[in-house]
């Protein structure tokens, strides 16, 4: 069953706006709110219909959170070899095991390294 975390439900959390709520809603045919708790579970009713509207809601989320997130990991990888993908991919691997390849809403809360690397 496909849930919206928490942490975006905060009347003071601006990770989503309403009018980024509101949009998707009326492009997606979804009963429209005035508020951001009631947006969501519009939101995640409309996701837990079918599993191609999860697999749309869980895209749309990706999309906007990453929008708003500006930080960003600058590390030095030593490779002994000409560098190729697989081979970066593995060293990324290996300096940061505790990397989480799911989806931001799929992530756990943890103090471990959380991201997503793409080469």
């Amino acid at each position: 069953m496909f849930s919206i975390p928490q942490t975006f439900r905060a009347k003071d959390s601006d990770y989503v706006t309403i009018p980024v709520l509101k949009k998707f809603c009326m492009e997606n045919k979804i009963k429209v709110a005035q508020n951001r708790v009631d947006l969501l579970n519009s939101i995640e009713e409309f996701a837990n219909e079918n599993f191609a509207q999860e697999k749309k809601v869980n895209y749309w989320l990706e999309e906007i959170l990453k929008m708003g997130m500006k930080t960003c990991l600058i590390t030095k990888l030593s490779l002994n070899e000409t560098p190729k993908v697989d081979l970066i991919q593995d060293a990324i691997q290996k300096k940061f095991p505790a990397c989480n390849q799911e989806t931001i809403c799929k992530s756990k809360s943890s103090k471990e390294i959380m991201g997503k690397f793409y080469i």
